[in-house]
């Protein structure tokens, strides 16, 4: 298996599933322009990101009450920033409150249950494994 389908299975996971990583700058050889990307070796940077429904880029501000952090969930040209779930309903730049943002959506937003649960560990009698 590749580290695509990795990906892939690891979004198949009946859980809400967050994955982060660093933006990388490229520069496009025929415009010259600086972009950004998740920063991932050779061609998995462009593959790797397609396994994602959301692709969402913090940013932080100063302000005079301290840090301001948003996350970013349209591209802007500079940052890939996208999301499906969220179409016109998200603006360019959300709170970082994924809860509300799956509220938002129209999605379930709720906890889902752990993979691995109390119940995972005990036995047919009862008696935790050791």
């Amino acid at each position: 298996l590749t580290s695509v389908d990795w990906m892939g299975q690891l979004m198949e996971l009946p859980c809400h599933t967050i994955v982060t990583g660093h933006i990388g700058f490229v520069e496009d050889k025929v415009t010259g322009k600086l972009e950004t990307g998740l920063l991932l070796e050779g061609k998995l940077s462009e593959k790797v990101p397609l396994v994602f429904d959301e692709k969402y880029v913090t940013r932080a501000t100063q302000s005079s009450s301290g840090v301001v952090y948003k996350l970013q969930t349209r591209n802007d040209g500079y940052y890939k920033a996208e999301t499906r779930m969220g179409g016109m309903k998200f603006e360019t730049f959300e709170e970082p409150d994924l809860r509300a943002l799956l509220k938002k959506a129209g999605r379930a937003w709720e906890d889902r249950p752990g993979l691995f649960t109390e119940s995972a560990t005990t036995d047919p009698q009862g008696d935790k494994e050791e």
